[in-house]
């Protein structure tokens, strides 16, 4: 669920339920569907809950603040190459994100091109076999967000994810922004990790999702 806006003369309430009504039958009728919404407002986490929406976990805001001594101005990880991301590239970033993610997660080939046209920063990591990993981030001013880091399961542990942070760390400070931003699931340990070990710190945000399971209609 990307979206759900109504208008103030109309309830919440009276607005969503009109709304969703005709989303979870068309939903239904197409073959049923896990439908996931992050609800950021209380007033909407109260109407998908009371919507049988189960709220399972948590999506939580880190930072990384530039400019200071860090553990990322070490060395690039041995036997991988990290460079900047071109078009060509996408369908083999499709493949490393659909490996990389659960599908709830995943970013489709669209999304992708839409996300390297918008960047502030694109790369890849790769090594002899190809690509096993890559960043997108956003932004300008002082401040940048990392939008997506992903490492093909085939390559964790491997320092992929700390390659990409490093060489992305650099361009940050190079460009005199020094401070980016990262969400990640409460729930996804390895980039938990990942990101406390490459100086982000979390800032007390945090925000629901909710998922509901639209079964096919009969």
């Amino acid at each position: 669920m990307r979206l759900f806006v109504y208008a103030g003369h109309w309830s919440a309430e009276n607005a969503w339920n009109i709304l969703w009504s005709t989303a979870k039958y068309d939903i239904a009728r197409l073959g049923g569907a896990t439908v996931t919404a992050i609800a950021m407002q209380p007033w909407f986490q109260t109407l998908l809950a009371a919507n049988g929406f189960i709220n399972h976990q948590q999506i939580v805001m880190l930072e990384w603040h530039g400019f200071a001594s860090q553990p990322w101005a070490a060395r690039e990880a041995e036997g991988i190459r990290v460079r900047r991301m071109t078009e060509s590239d996408l369908p083999q970033v499709e493949r490393t994100d659909a490996a990389s993610f659960h599908p709830l997660w995943q970013n489709p080939l669209g999304s992708l091109q839409r996300a390297l046209s918008q960047s502030l920063s694109a790369t890849v990591a790769e090594d002899k076999q190809g690509i096993i990993g890559y960043q997108i981030s956003t932004g300008g001013g002082q401040r940048a967000h990392l939008a997506r880091l992903a490492v093909h399961p085939t390559a964790q542990g491997r320092g992929v994810g700390k390659a990409l942070l490093s060489d992305l760390f650099r361009m940050l400070t190079q460009q005199g922004i020094s401070r980016l931003t990262v969400n990640t699931q409460n729930d996804n340990v390895t980039s938990l990790n990942l990101y406390h070990k490459m100086g982000f710190v979390r800032t007390g945000e945090q925000y629901p999702v909710y998922t509901l399971e639209v079964p096919a209609s009969v």
